[in-house]
């Protein structure tokens, strides 16, 4: 477990005695949703970012890729960027397995 972890976990236990534990609960969830928040808006200033590489590529003059790497990356672009633009991609992320991720 990385050393945040732990102090974290220290901290909670020595608010809990300071303040009381429902009072504990509440800010946890707070924290929580601040923490959702900030991943929606940064997923979703990637997904436009995204977009915007998408329109500057030259797809909206019907350029036809010439290489299949050009292909691949203008349709990753177009899924990123539809994922992060509609909220969907923090979700897609956590159900996301990559080889040597530790899962």
């Amino acid at each position: 477990m990385p050393l945040i972890f732990w102090v974290v976990i220290a901290n909670t236990f020595f608010f809990i005695g300071i303040i009381g534990h429902q009072a504990v609960l509440i800010i946890i969830a707070i924290l929580l949703c601040l923490a959702d928040a900030f991943t929606y808006f940064i997923c979703t200033l990637s997904g436009f970012v995204a977009l915007w590489l998408l329109l500057q590529s030259g797809i909206t003059k019907a350029y036809i890729p010439a290489t299949a790497g050009e292909a691949t990356w203008l349709i990753f672009l177009a899924l990123y960027s539809l994922l992060g633009i509609t909220g969907k991609l923090p979700e897609v992320l956590t159900r996301l397995h990559l080889p040597g991720a530790g899962h």
